[in-house]
């Protein structure tokens, strides 16, 4: 039998608002997603878990699939990316490797030198690992 693997000692760690855009009166517009951040621990490994807060009306990653829910998959990506990116730059982490995967967390590493270290002088390596090549999103 195989152990069922749940996440231990959940908490919200912190809100962010994630710059998203969107569309209002036929015109896109950008505007702040209230974002919950929660912290706990997966056999020991401490994990953070992201999604837009309840009561914002968003329908990221909602769903009965994990991929291809009742959401935009490129609109829910590049929201999460960039709301990883404000979590680290909301708690003051700065981490020495950006590990990145697949099309999914792509446009963090183009974020990332962007908006969070444009003049490149932080410490953190980004680094990407394709692991399906079929899989182009």
């Amino acid at each position: 039998k195989q152990a069922q693997v749940g996440v231990e000692g959940l908490r919200l760690a912190a809100e962010v608002e994630v710059p998203k855009g969107f569309m209002w009166d036929g015109e896109m517009c950008v505007g702040p997603l209230r974002t919950q951040v929660f912290q706990g621990t997966v056999q020991g490994c401490p994990v953070y878990l992201v999604r837009p807060a309840e009561g914002t009306g968003s329908n990221i990653f909602r769903g009965g699939r994990i991929y291809g829910g009742s959401y935009n998959e490129m609109e829910a990506y590049l929201y999460f990316c960039r709301a990883c990116l404000e979590f680290l730059r909301h708690s003051h982490q700065q981490p020495h490797i950006l590990q990145l995967h697949d099309w999914h967390t792509a446009a963090a590493a183009m974020l990332y030198w962007q908006e969070y270290d444009s003049g490149g002088a932080g410490r953190t390596r980004v680094v990407l690992t394709i692991h399906n090549m079929e899989n182009t999103g």
